[in-house]
């Protein structure tokens, strides 16, 4: 009998590998706590303790377990070569058995090589032998990744130097930004100004709901509400109304006045909403081309910007109005609102100003 709800501390690891080893078993920590013994040190709570054993081993590692109250935790994907133990009080074994030729390739069971193992970390300074960190990171790939395995793989290869692969390059440079905010110090006496810029189409209104999701508190206001939709060519980008944009979110934010309260005003044909009202968040985000105007940087406390070719944001754009919107607006794209961004970008060197960068490619697939 075992809870549905696991977790496996240092010290029930520790435990159970001195365990092994009084009763002479050779076993390999893998997974998570594999990560965090080649490293040095705990990074996050693990469920459970993954090991690596000979499948010749099994029927006495599992005779000791069970003399101390472990039994089978039923899964649909149990096998004889990989199956969880778990007891009464929430510790689970996962255990992934193998058996190897006299060349060191997999001839049963879970499909370890010798070449697989020399992993050498510890666990509250207990010595353990685990699979290495080249093979954590090539077996975290290849299947649906969760937060837990990117920032794995993503210690990882930071730690040993080695190469990240392909499908974590998008989500590393996210989570370094988002480790980032979480790491700034909050004002006690209002709320986190966050400023996302970028050209039309460069993924600025992404960037923000992707942090607004992973960030506890926080709330999202995009400077489209405040465009007075009389699109002209000019390098100001005075299409948005910037002075009041700054009355009534920038001011009433660092003044700690809430709830802010604004107007959106909606394209043509579309209907207005006449009072939005955002509560007091920890941290506001604010989204939009031109915010990296002089006069509006004094009020942030992080500027970020998302970096993208004018050329392939405009593409986006236009692609979006026309596919996802059902509004072409091709024409205000080519000639003004492209225009506009160059000249704006080159007077104002906005890319220049970001306290942050963050590649267009990390947010979508290209």
């Amino acid at each position: 009998m075992y809870y549905h709800s696991s977790h496996m501390s240092a010290t029930d690891c520790v435990g159970l590998l001195k365990l092994f080893a009084e009763n002479q078993l050779d076993i390999w920590v893998d997974g998570g706590w594999a990560v965090d013994a080649l490293l040095g040190r705990q990074t996050r709570a693990h469920a459970d303790l993954d090991i690596a054993i000979r499948h010749r081993d099994v029927p006495k590692l599992r005779q000791i377990l069970e003399q101390r109250g472990y039994s089978n935790v039923p899964r649909d994907d149990s096998r004889p070569c990989n199956f969880v133990l778990g007891d009464i009080s929430g510790r689970q074994v996962d255990v992934h058995s193998f058996t190897l030729d006299r060349l060191g390739h997999s001839i049963f069971g879970v499909p370890y090589e010798r070449k697989h193992f020399g992993g050498k970390g510890t666990i509250s300074g207990h010595p353990v032998k685990c699979v290495n960190p080249k093979t954590l990171v090539e077996f975290h790939t290849g299947y649906p990744l969760d937060e837990n395995d990117q920032r794995d793989v993503l210690a990882l290869c930071r730690h040993f130097r080695i190469n990240l692969p392909e499908e974590h390059r998008d989500w590393a440079p996210r989570q370094r930004l988002l480790e980032h905010v979480r790491q700034l110090a909050i004002p006690k006496d209002r709320p986190l100004v966050v400023a996302i810029s970028g050209f039309g189409g460069s993924g600025k209104t992404t960037l923000a709901s992707l942090l607004q999701t992973q960030l506890r508190d926080a709330a999202v206001v995009t400077i489209d509400s405040f465009s007075n939709h009389e699109w002209r060519r000019n390098a100001d980008w005075d299409n948005f109304d910037r002075t009041r944009f700054a009355r009534e979110i920038l001011v009433p934010a660092h003044k700690n006045v809430f709830p802010l309260r604004y107007a959106h005003v909606p394209w043509p044909g579309h209907v207005e909403i006449p009072q939005v009202e955002v509560p007091r968040p920890a941290v506001l985000i604010v989204e939009g081309c031109s915010l990296f105007h002089p006069g509006l940087l004094p009020y942030y406390d992080l500027k970020i910007w998302v970096d993208c070719p004018l050329e392939v944001a405009t593409k986006r754009g236009m692609w979006r109005d026309r596919h996802v919107h059902k509004n072409e607006q091709d024409y205000y794209w080519q000639n003004i609102w492209m225009p506009n961004e160059r000249d704006f970008s080159v007077k104002y060197r906005p890319d220049q100003i970001a306290d942050w960068t963050i590649q267009t490619s990390a947010l979508f697939v290209q």
